[in-house]
């Protein structure tokens, strides 16, 4: 189910708990923690914000935050909605 999916993401994104380098380099030293375009260290930040991986979804994003404010897009209810 697709809302499960993405309600999941969601929440391990919340809870910094999601499978991205920084969670790896706390809780999985064995894993790389860089990002495939590059990043040293792959952290929620960098995805939301500058990976150009996921630039030509940013403009969903922009919607609910135009500066893509890590705590406006994650924290604010009627944002999440």
């Amino acid at each position: 189910d697709t809302s499960r999916k993405t309600y999941g993401r969601l929440l391990q994104c919340r809870t910094r708990h999601a499978f991205l380098g920084e969670y790896h380099s706390t809780f999985v030293p064995t894993e790389d923690p860089s990002c495939p375009c590059g990043e040293p260290i792959q952290t929620r930040q960098h995805i939301i914000t500058s990976c150009p991986t996921f630039e030509n979804h940013r403009n969903i994003l922009r919607t609910a935050s135009e500066g893509l404010v890590i705590s406006d897009l994650l924290e604010r209810k009627k944002e999440l909605r």
